[in-house]
């Protein structure tokens, strides 16, 4: 923005008398103007202008430029310089008052020019003060000295020839920075002072032999009767408190560390400090160095060794500490034992580089608060952190750089959560985050052993990110999974490896997992599997809701063991909601390409289960999959662009179109209860069964928006062995409610029109 008024730019008009002429009319510039009106109201009436500098008290208007450039005489540089609003305002005045007259405690000093409220003045008095004081403006008023807290002040407060800041408030003048106890001090110790002899040069006053009078000895003769005592001892008083012994410093040190204190009431038990602080261990105690150098590396992998032993012995009922900002750079691994730590935020770095398969950090039964792990980058370990049987509040695993940490190993995991129920290793922990692993968080019980899983306990949150296989539940019974946030290592994989999911569970029972977000999955956002071995935990009775579900490379909700013989059992599936399934692999047909893909289950209780897609191309080519389903329940189940051909296809394959040999089954007792779909483009709800059975599956109130047919499928009539109930309403279709063969054991339902 430019300036509206410039000063080379603006003048005004001045006239030097009544009439107007040629030598009595004057262009004068705007500034100049307005600096001779306030000289004229007495504001500036300091200033001499012209070219020639005036005293150095003065304010000059230095008519050597154009416009004039009003200056002051800068005493710091030696030069005038150009006055600004800082230098004008931006000072803090202290007026001197006149010399006083009257007394120390009734001061008479001269009104000062000007004599204003809020302003400081500086007085020196010419008596002390013996307390309570007035200062006496002459012609203006008298005014009681306070405080600032409004106090009366002390005697001397007032000082001969020492001057005092006093501030006017208007009613009264305050003292700002009191000295009345300072000169009371130095009277106190100058009277102590005359209390002593004199003492001459390199001279001490020591207690005599008796104890009874203090006595002048030189340097010397004091050194003299220190001499007779051994090196490393110190005289104290004994235990009556009658005489001084010599004692060695370690038998000082066992009498104060022997000194109790009963630091909370009568009731509280009387300790000494050894025992009061010997119950928290830091540690810094051990040698520890927390200044993240990673050439501290070896040092602190020999002071960790000591701290296990410790804690292994008799330090094993203590308490351990840190505190955040330390950062242990290490490189062996270590087991912390069944102790309580208190971390703080503090963080171990591992500073190596193998691809050995053992566990860096074990906490093994260990309560603690923080477990951290950093790898930075150049190092990488195939297990970083494992945790048996413990219970805490937050675990971190991170590195700076991807670290694919796989050793063909199961157990291969950046965090493993590690129980037995026969040893009652329950893993109560409440956050956990991992950052660019491959292989995430497993919490798995002992491997080929049924009777020992994990047993109970939770997770409070997990958070993944940049992860290629994600939670791994296998071997768990009764764990409580409590929500979390998971995003994949990149959304471009074209084609998920096996495993590679947000989610999954190989062998769980009873176990409750809900509240998760999952974003970009390289395979599934969730596979719920089962124990394909057969030696570990069925899967039965699992309780999975509240889920959402986004760009799973494949399909993003799966059950299915591999494995026919094998079920997924019980328990209730609900509140799941799956956006843009086969992300990445638009338009693609077969195996694993569905938004949901629901195989070999019985005794499940679905409900509201919903399929989106972005658009046609990058949406299952079926919202819902159902192969070999028995005796279960689908409730509420919504597709919007969430099937490219079907909304619901049943078939007996369990790879879907692409297997038509291997593992078929038939459908038994399965019942859709509400379904609605827009955007597919082929049948609503198709029936695959070429070969294999169709008893008791029931689909009720249906609605659907475009497609061909309502009800469709391979199934020639003597599939349907047992009585079928298909209702539904359809509408914008290039097809008919219904193209299923006639039999007497379905029953089609027009919801639109009348019962065909």
């Amino acid at each position: 923005m430019s300036t509206e008024f410039n000063d080379s730019q603006h003048y005004g008009f001045f006239m030097t008398g009544t009439t107007l002429t040629s030598s009595t009319g004057k262009y004068i510039r705007q500034s100049e103007l307005v600096l001779a009106g306030l000289r004229a109201q007495g504001v500036l009436d300091s200033m001499i202008d012209g070219t020639t500098p005036p005293a150095t008290d003065k304010l000059w208007l230095d008519k050597n430029s154009d416009p004039a450039v009003l200056k002051e005489w800068d005493s710091t540089g030696s030069a005038w310089t150009a006055v600004t609003f800082q230098r004008l305002f931006g000072r803090a005045i202290v007026t001197g008052l006149a010399t006083p007259t009257g007394t120390g405690n009734a001061v008479v000093v001269a009104a000062p020019s000007p004599f204003i409220p809020n302003r400081m003045y500086s007085l020196k008095p010419i008596a002390d003060n013996t307390g309570a004081a007035t200062l006496q403006v002459t012609g203006v008023g008298t005014y009681a000295v306070k405080y600032t807290d409004g106090t009366d002040i002390a005697a001397q407060e007032f000082k001969t020839g020492r001057p005092t800041i006093l501030l006017f408030t208007g009613a009264r003048f305050e003292v700002l920075f009191a000295l009345a106890d300072i000169y009371a001090i130095r009277d106190q110790v100058v009277a102590i002072s005359a209390q002593f002899p004199a003492i001459s040069a390199n001279t001490m006053l020591v207690d005599n032999a008796a104890g009874t009078a203090r006595e002048t000895k030189t340097f010397e003769q004091v050194r003299a009767l220190i001499q007779p005592y051994s090196a490393n001892t110190m005289l104290v008083d004994n235990a009556g408190g009658t005489a001084r012994e010599n004692k060695t410093f370690s038998q000082v040190r066992a009498l104060l560390d022997a000194v109790t204190t009963q630091e909370f009431g009568t009731d509280s038990v009387a300790r000494s400090l050894t025992q009061r602080f010997g119950d928290v261990v830091d540690l810094d105690d051990f040698g520890l160095d927390g200044s993240g150098n990673s050439a501290t590396a070896a040092a602190n992998d020999v002071a960790i060794a000591k701290l296990v032993t410790y804690m292994n012995g008799s330090g094993a009922g203590k308490t351990y500490r840190s505190r955040k900002g330390r950062i242990y750079c290490f490189s062996a691994a270590f087991t912390l034992p069944a102790v309580r730590v208190r971390f703080e935020g503090a963080q171990f770095r591992y500073i190596g580089n193998t691809v050995t398969s053992g566990d860096l950090i074990h906490f093994n039964g260990t309560d603690f608060d923080t477990l951290i792990c950093h790898l930075p980058t150049g190092s990488f370990r195939v297990r970083p952190v494992k945790v048996t049987g413990c219970r805490g509040d937050f675990i971190k695993c991170y590195a700076d750089t991807q670290v694919d940490n796989y050793n063909a190993s199961n157990i291969d995991w950046a965090v493993r959560l590690y129980g037995r129920k026969s040893l009652g290793q329950e893993n109560r922990i409440g956050e956990i985050h991992v950052e660019n692993f491959n292989r995430t968080v497993a919490p798995i019980g002992d491997s080929f052993a049924a009777a020992d899983p994990q047993y109970g306990g939770y997770i409070g949150y997990i958070r993944l990110k940049n992860f290629e296989k994600g939670l791994n539940i296998r071997n768990v019974d009764g764990m409580s999974f409590r929500g979390g946030r998971m995003e994949g290592l990149t959304s471009g994989i074209t084609t998920g490896q096996p495993g590679q999911n947000g989610i999954l569970v190989t062998s769980g029972a009873n176990l409750h997992i809900h509240s998760f977000s999952i974003f970009d999955a390289p395979e599934h956002g969730v596979r719920l599997a089962g124990d394909d071995t057969g030696v570990e935990v069925p899967s039965t009775n699992n309780h999975v809701h509240d889920i959402v579900v986004k760009r799973a490379v494949q399909c993003g909700f799966k059950i299915w063991s591999g494995n026919i013989g094998v079920k997924w059992v019980g328990g209730k599936i609900h509140d799941i909601t799956v956006e843009d399934a086969i992300w990445g692999n638009p338009n693609t047909t077969g195996f694993n390409y569905s938004a949901f893909l629901l195989q070999n289950f019985d005794h499940v209780n679905f409900h509201s289960l919903s399929a989106y897609g972005k658009d046609q191309a990058y949406s299952g080519r079926e919202a819902f999959f159902i192969g070999a389903g028995g005796r279960s329940t689908l409730a509420n189940l919504r597709s919007y662009l969430g099937g490219r051909v079907n909304a619901v296809r049943f078939s007996e394959f369990n790879n879907g179109e692409s297997d038509t040999v291997n593992n078929l089954a038939a459908q038994n007792q399965v019942k859709i209860e509400g379904l609605y779909s827009e955007g597919h483009t082929g049948d609503v709800v198709y029936l695959d069964h070429p070969t294999q059975s169709i008893r008791d599956v029931v689909v009720t109130d249906a609605y659907a928006v475009g497609g061909v047919n309502m009800f469709n499928g391979s199934a020639a009539a003597a599939r349907f062995a047992q009585p079928c109930i298909f209702e539904g309403g359809i509408r914008g279709h290039s097809g008919a409610l219904s193209a299923l063969p006639a039999s007497a054991n379905i029953t089609t339902i027009n919801k639109r029109t009348s019962v065909a």
